[in-house]
């Protein structure tokens, strides 16, 4: 958590909109396109089934991570860092907030879990 609220110290919520739909067209193709392909070439000779593999991909990486990535051309001071840190903190955002509030969904959608009506039975 500190190290989240000291990272959005860095954030300028004013310069969001100016990076918004660049973020969200590489936010599209990490969620629909690279995470997927990355995911299902690396686990191609394990247990795991496609609708695993599938989950797995819709969980993906976000958070702190990225975001610490992104700070490192602010230690370099290149000219375009305050961009850069822009576009993945907002893609980390929609990523966190699309992803996290459908992993339930995407789980039953997959049959990773069973449903609630599955469970009376």
């Amino acid at each position: 958590i500190l190290v989240f609220l000291v990272l959005g110290l860095l954030v300028f919520p004013s310069q969001l909109p100016e990076v918004a739909l660049q973020a969200l067209i590489l936010v599209f193709v990490l969620m629909f396109f690279a995470r997927p392909m990355s995911v299902f070439i690396t686990l191609a000779k394990s247990k795991y089934d496609k609708r695993e593999k599938a989950f797995i991909s819709w969980v993906g990486l976000r958070g702190a991570v990225p975001i610490i990535l992104a700070t490192y051309p602010f230690v370099y001071n290149l000219e375009q860092s305050q961009l850069f840190f822009n576009v993945v903190f907002f893609m980390v955002l929609v990523s966190v907030l699309v992803q996290g509030m459908t992993l339930n969904f995407a789980a039953r959608r997959l049959g990773i879990i069973e449903n609630d009506e599955d469970k009376k039975d």
